[in-house]
Order: C-alpha cells, then sequence, then structure tokens
C-alpha cells in the first residue's frame, strides 16, 4: 500500500515497561508493534496504519523518512523529536507532533535515560539477521515495492555509518520499483563482532556475498546492483572482482581508494598491525560528511558510531585491497556508475577519476558534484544524487508501470 496520504502513530512513554540489554558496545534498539490498520478506498492504494514503537533507555533513532503523514500523540513521560528544518521539541503527555511525506526525521529519542519508552518506527522496512563468516549474526534492512519489482539493489555503507542512514534511501528504491538490502558491515551499526574490525577483506565480501544470496533469493531473475559508499566502495569492488557474475551493475559512491593522508602514514598504519592490529588509530571526522548541520549532530548523537575509529588491521585491510584495485581494475567489465562530491575531505575525487579512467567495462559514468561532501547521499541536494542514480538504473532495467506509480 501508499502510505503517503496518511499514517496514524500512537507513541506511549510508560515506567511499567522493561527493555532488553543491549550487546556490548551497542545502543539498545526498538521494536515496532503494529496496532490496527485501515484500506481507504476513497483513496485507493492508500491506507491508515497505526503502531506503537518501543524504545528502551538511551535509544536514538537515525535519519529517516517516511512516505506518509505521521501524528504522534505521547500519553506518558517525555520524547524528543526534530524534522530537518524545524526546532527541536520535547513532548510530554497529551502533546502531539506532526512529520509530513516529505519531512526529515533527524532527531527521535526517549528523553528519559532510565525509563523506557515508545516512538513510530519504519512500518514499510523489514530488520533481519544472518550468519556471517565464523557464525557472526549480522544485521541488515530491507524494502520492498509495493507493485512489481523489477530489480534488487543492496547497499554496502562505509565507515561511520550503517544500515540505519540509508533509511530515506531505501524507500526511495522501493518507490521506483527496486527491492533493497543494507547491511551492517561485521563489528558495526548493529552486527555482532569487535568493533570496527576485520581480520581480512573476505570476511567483509563473504558477508556481502550472503546477503546478495538472500537478495537474490528473494527475488529471482532480477538484475542486482550493488551500491558502495566510500570504504563500502572499496569492499563492493573487491566482491566485484571476485563475484561479477552475480551483479549486473556497480555503483560507487565516495569512493574511499584514494585517502588525503600521506603515503608514509599509511605505509606507517599497514606496518603497525603486526604489533598491535588492534589498535585504534584512524577517526573520520563526522562534519565531513555533510554540509547538512542536523545531519552531522546526528551522526554525533548515533551511539552506533560514537567514538569510532579504525583499528589498524582494519586500516591495513584496506590498504592492501586498495592496492590491489590498482593493479585489477581493467578487470571490472560490467556498468559501472561513479559518484563523488569535489569538495569531499574524506575521500579524493582524484580515486573515482583513477577508478574511471582505469575500469575495462565500456559502460562506464562518472559523476562529480560541484561542492558536495563526502556522504552524497545523506548531504544537502541528496535528492539531485538519488534521482542520477535512479536514471541510470532506469536505462538500464526497464521500467515497469504499476499501480502505485499510476497514482
Amino acid at each position: 500500500m501508499n502510505k503517503i496520504l496518511s499514517l496514524v502513530v500512537l507513541c506511549l512513554v510508560t515506567g511499567t515497561l522493561t527493555a532488553q540489554q543491549p550487546a556490548a558496545n551497542q545502543a539498545p534498539q526498538a521494536s515496532v508493534t503494529p496496532l490496527t490498520s485501515k484500506d481507504l478506498p476513497e483513496f485507493p492504494g492508500k491506507e491508515v496504519l497505526m503502531i506503537t514503537v518501543e524504545y528502551p533507555p538511551g535509544s536514538v533513532d537515525p535519519i529517516h523518512r517516511h512516505n506518509a503523514h505521521a501524528f504522534v500523540y505521547v500519553l506518558e513521560g517525555s520524547i524528543i523529536m526534530q524534522v530537518k528544518g524545524g526546532k527541536e521539541v520535547t513532548l510530554t503527555p497529551g502533546q502531539t507532533f506532526y512529520e509530513g511525506p516529505n519531512d526529515v526525521h533527524v532527531v527521535g529519542r526517549n528523553a528519559s535515560s532510565t525509563k523506557p519508552a515508545k516512538w513510530k518506527g519504519d512500518e514499510e522496512m523489514k530488520e533481519s539477521t544472518f550468519a556471517g563468516v565464523g557464525g557472526l549474526k549480522l544485521f541488515s534492512r530491507s524494502w520492498q515495492p509495493e507493485g512489481k519489482t523489477r530489480g534488487v539493489v543492496v547497499i554496502v555503507p562505509g565507515f561511520n555509518s550503517h544500515s540505519g542512514q540509508y533509511l530515506w534511501v531505501g524507500e526511495q528504491f522501493a518507490a521506483k520499483d527496486l527491492a533493497a538490502y543494507a547491511i551492517d558491515l561485521r563489528g558495526r551499526g548493529r552486527s555482532e563482532g569487535e568493533r570496527y574490525y576485520v581480520e581480512k577483506m573476505e570476511d567483509y565480501t563473504d558477508d556481502v556475498a550472503a546477503l546478495v544470496r538472500t537478495a537474490k533469493s528473494d527475488n529471482p531473475g532480477l538484475p542486482v546492483f550493488l551500491l558502495g559508499h566510500s570504504a563500502g566502495g572499496v569492499v563492493s569492488c573487491i566482491y566485484t572482482l571476485d563475484h561479477q557474475s552475480e551483479i549486473d551493475g556497480l555503483i560507487c559512491e565516495s569512493f574511499a581508494y584514494d585517502l588525503p593522508v600521506p603515503g608514509f602514514i599509511l605505509t606507517l598504519l599497514k606496518g603497525f598491525d603486526y604489533i598491535a592490529p588492534h589498535l585504534h588509530v584512524y577517526t573520520l571526522k563526522n562534519e565531513h560528511f555533510s554540509r547538512d548541520q542536523l545531519v552531522v549532530d546526528s551522526m554525533n548523537n548515533d551511539p552506533l558510531i560514537k567514538g569510532e575509529s579504525e583499528p589498524t588491521q582494519t586500516a591495513k585491510v584496506m590498504i592492501d585491497a586498495s592496492r590491489r584495485l590498482n593493479r585489477e581494475f581493467p578487470l571490472i567489465t560490467l556498468p559501472v556508475l561513479i559518484l563523488h562530491g569535489t569538495e569531499d575531505k574524506a575521500t579524493n575525487p582524484s580515486g573515482s577519476q583513477f577508478f574511471y579512467d582505469n575500469a575495462g567495462s565500456t559502460d562506464k559514468t562518472l559523476k562529480l558534484y560541484e561542492g558536495h561532501y563526502h556522504d552524497l547521499l545523506n548531504d544537502v541536494d541528496n535528492d539531485v544524487v538519488m534521482a542520477d542514480i535512479n536514471d541510470w538504473i532506469d536505462a538500464r532495467v526497464p521500467a515497469i508501470r504499476t499501480k502505485s506509480a499510476a497514482l
């Protein structure tokens, strides 16, 4: 159902609820309970949905957008909310809050550090876990179109990121009849594993391969595109080299192939992994990700990335991967879309240019966005970038006119 017209959300806070304890170093997570739904025959393809979402103490919503009109009512306790361009408000019992279908929800959290809360979630998104290399439980999110699915996009976030930062992106793909799947890499987001640590690149790429298999199983016979951001772009490129026949196209956003770090520093980092592989030595600055201060503030307050820094072993794995790509870019022959902001301070646009110049594909496109920062899909004018991605996919996958598209 297309929930553009109406979504009713009941939000409550009660001291009688109990919260589950999160895994070490992970924030407690929300749980969604549908209460009732009702089709609107006067508005074909639309429905009203009422839900509650339980937020344990310390829970914080990632940035997201609902394609819906959301009405929030607080029964007990207090909740802090803010949409992009609006003021942060603290809601107490009896107060209400409204979000429109185009509002970007940038703050949503329980105001209490001791009492659980119920608040709204994304009813169009599915949360799942699957077994990764070594039996680690890995977390993913997925979005399915309301009409007939014509293709699949698998999203691999980079560092200082996780699948929760792709809620709006997943919704946008689903609105274009594309199923979307986003992974939390091991040790990141809500996935298990030592925080931010990876032993070898194959651990990352095998985990991605498992999610791609799931996506293909859910959507048999449909084209699959892999979208990797930053370090996730490096992971996606290595996956492509080893599994090129499994996907139909590669999208690299803010590719972390060329870093603004002196070469001798990278050499020191790589050598130091033999001495202290678990020592955290490299930190990205959230303010380099977006020109939108609300996005930066949300990242600063996101418990899933708060204090993130990369161990020397993780740095070595990424450096080794970049050196392999330097030799093997010509072996990537499937369709490629490469995107980068010219003011990216976390990764150099020259790396994306080098990828474009050396990729073996005859179907390759490079787009540089003047003045844009590192996280193009969470930066100012992200709708322009999203439109370019969808246009590129549209040119390679025929559009399907569905009931939802006709409304």
